[in-house]
């Protein structure tokens, strides 16, 4: 594969075939001189006495948009190279004749761009010959040596060159940017240029079956095959908690999908917000379809949060994992009378010390702070270990809360207790989660 020199191995290659085409034909007899040169065209002298002269010019470098993706990605989640992925370039060029003489500039375009038409590839042996024929000299020696080293002509895909047609105002364009004095230019669009890096890289190993093996021969059962478009492995499709839209400790949760049969299920969670974990196994009634777990009655130390939940299903000694659906749990909570100013609500799960609580009375979202709002509720004192009971002092007169009967919601890191009752038509709240205030 090509090294990043390979850029300019391309022109000078096309450079090459050049010179030696107007050599072959004996320009020089008939203008007088014909040089070719890859310069920009600010960079050329134009004035009487200069020598005719076809100029090659890579005027844009794009990628090549068939190549872009054809490599797999080149990195593993832990950031180890796993393949070098190719650079896939298209170069465009500029072909511009400057003649020192009525009609010499329209005969060395005419000749650059018939010998472009009859080269439209270039070989393998003819990148090798126009490198190895490279003018040598004292400083150009170990440029020489670099583009040959390149191995331009190893690479897999052959050089092709194709003429583009420019518009009126791309050549506008083109001469206005290059600020020099416009002469007449054939565009070409030579691809593609693959560069690829010489790092290791990690190779997997062969497969040695597609399948369970048949006993008594050394061939295997091949690739599974099936009449639908399910995929063959346990899926989740669904998670339904008992209570609408969140599960709470002590009750079940539904999750129904396919493939989920086995000889051992169970359901995996992990805390989307920390590292907490834990895996419940099936109920009784397990199927292909669908299982039920069921939640400790706690109250406990697992968190109150999102959850990502798997299947993990046992088939033929194997655990299978499912794909990963999200799933809330709520805090539980029991609201205790106000006394002496201060509301009691139990929680289940525990509260951890790290995690934030917020007391929602009413119709008011009341924050742990007393710069952030005039009435405000602080839990008092500060737990330093997980706890189910947390004591709110209400704050006194003139911030007081109003009284009489309010619903009660508490916030556990973003999660509020589940305050209406889905279950009847219409939903009503929860007659347990409201406290009467003084």
């Amino acid at each position: 594969m090509s090294s990043s020199l390979a850029v300019g191995s391309v022109t000078a290659v096309l450079r090459r075939v050049l010179e030696e085409s107007v050599k072959r034909h004996n320009l020089t007899t008939i203008l007088g001189t014909a040089e070719v040169s890859s310069l920009p065209p600010d960079r050329l002298k134009i004035g009487k006495g200069e020598p005719n002269r076809i100029n090659l010019f890579l005027l844009q470098v794009s990628e090549n948009a068939a190549w872009r993706n054809a490599d797999f990605p080149s990195r593993t989640g832990n950031g180890d190279r796993r393949t070098n992925p190719k650079l896939a370039l298209d170069l465009f060029y500029l072909v511009t004749a400057y003649g020192a003489a009525e009609f010499h500039a329209e005969m060395l375009l005419g000749h650059a761009m018939f010998v472009f038409h009859e080269t439209p590839v270039l070989t393998r042996q003819s990148i090798r010959d126009a490198l190895a024929s490279l003018p040598a000299g004292p400083a150009k020696t170990e440029m020489n040596a670099a583009l040959r080293a390149a191995l331009l002509e190893e690479q897999i895909e052959q050089i092709k060159i194709v003429p583009r047609v420019l518009t009126v105002e791309e050549i506008s364009k083109i001469w206005g940017a290059l600020q020099s004095q416009y002469r007449t230019t054939a565009a070409y669009q030579v691809s593609v240029v693959l560069i690829e890096a010489a790092q290791p890289a990690r190779t997997a190993l062969p497969v040695l079956t597609r399948g369970k093996p048949i006993p008594g021969t050394n061939r295997d059962e091949g690739v599974f095959v099936q009449a639908n478009l399910l995929p063959p492995v346990p899926t989740l499709e669904t998670l339904v908690p008992q209570t609408d839209p969140a599960m709470r400790m002590g009750e079940k949760l539904s999750l129904q999908g396919h493939h989920l049969g086995g000889t051992t299920v169970r359901a995996h969670f992990r805390l989307l917000r920390g590292d907490y974990e834990f895996t419940l196994t099936a109920s009784a009634g397990a199927s292909d379809a669908s299982f039920e777990v069921q939640l400790p009655p706690g109250p406990d130390d697992r968190p109150a949060g999102v959850y990502e939940v798997t299947a993990l299903v046992t088939q033929g000694g194997v655990v299978h994992s499912s794909n990963r659906l999200p799933v809330m749990l709520a805090p539980l909570i029991t609201v205790g009378p106000v006394v002496a100013g201060v509301l009691t609500i139990t929680c289940n799960p525990n509260v951890g010390p790290r995690q934030q609580v917020v007391l929602v009375v009413g119709t008011s979202e009341l924050l742990p702070t007393a710069a952030s709002f005039p009435i405000v509720v602080l839990p008092a004192p500060a737990h330093p270990v997980p706890t189910a009971s947390l004591n709110f002092i209400l704050p006194a007169a003139p911030h007081a809360l109003p009284s009489g009967s309010q619903w009660v919601r508490l916030r556990v890191d973003g999660m509020e207790s589940i305050l209406i009752d889905r279950t009847k038509t219409p939903p009503e709240f929860v007659p347990s989660q409201a406290v009467v205030l003084p």
